[in-house]
């Protein structure tokens, strides 16, 4: 898992596949965040992420989303700011990957903001992210890099490190 990073990650490539970190952000910490993958483990184990765990975020909802990518990374939600100067829908703000055995996720939401604050939804989610080798499977992942997806009903694997 990678928490928000500046540009310096475009040149250290911290992800298995290319990416690159943008300016994108949303500001208004009651926009609007639509779960992209619903059935997905890392919103249902160990807590079901629905609409209460995005109320009460304080300052922002997140900023430095990632931008361009490889195809093989898959945006978890999106949001949207209110502001006109901020306008249209962002992605890039929670997007995994597969890697081996392991899986990559970057984290543009504002958890750094969140957790000193006590926000619940922030706590879950975490604990959500953390719990993603252990989460079971609801459906069959998309497999990517040669790596088949794991069967339905099994535990996921543990991360392992990029080759």
């Amino acid at each position: 898992m990678v928490q928000y990073n500046k540009f310096e990650f475009n040149e250290a490539q911290y992800g298995p596949y290319p990416a690159k970190v943008s300016a994108n952000r949303v500001t208004d910490e009651l926009a609007p965040v639509t779960v992209l993958v619903p059935g997905d483990p890392l919103f249902t184990y160990p807590n079901e992420i629905g609409p209460s765990a995005w109320q009460g975020w304080v300052q922002e909802r997140g900023l430095y989303f990632l931008g361009d990518r490889d195809s093989r990374y898959r945006d978890l939600v999106s949001l949207e700011d209110p502001f006109p100067n901020n306008k249209g829908e962002k992605k890039g703000a929670l997007v995994e990957t597969t890697y081996g055995q392991g899986h990559w996720i970057y984290v543009g939401l504002g958890l750094w903001r969140q957790l000193p604050a006590g926000t619940d939804g922030a706590y879950q989610l975490l604990a959500n992210l953390i719990s993603v080798p252990r989460a079971p499977e609801t459906a069959p992942k998309r497999a990517t890099a040669g790596a088949p997806a794991s069967p339905a009903g099994k535990k996921r694997s543990r991360a392992t490190q990029p080759e």
